[in-house]
C-alpha cells in the first residue's frame, strides 16, 4: 500500500503532466488515501479532470474536489 507521501507525489506529477490541467495552480492534500484538491482552475472542465487524474493513482480511496473556478 502507497504512503500518502507517495500518493500525493504521484498526483502532483500526473497533473504537472496532463496538458488539459494547470498543475501549478492546483494543491494536493492526502490524509489516509483520500486526496483533496484545491486552488483554482479557468473553468469546469479543468475541475473535471483534475479529479480524473487523481482517480487514475493507485491507493486513492476518495476525493475531495474544492478546486475553485476563476
Amino acid at each position: 500500500m502507497k504512503s500518502d507521501t507517495e500518493i500525493r507525489r504521484n498526483v502532483e506529477t500526473e497533473l504537472q503532466w496532463d496538458p488539459s490541467v494547470d498543475g501549478s495552480k492546483i494543491g494536493v492534500i492526502v490524509k489516509d488515501g483520500v486526496v483533496t484538491l484545491n486552488g483554482e482552475a479557468s473553468h469546469f472542465a479543468e475541475k473535471w479532470v483534475a479529479e480524473d487524474v487523481a482517480k487514475r493513482i493507485c491507493g486513492v480511496r476518495a476525493i475531495a474536489n474544492e478546486i475553485q473556478i476563476m
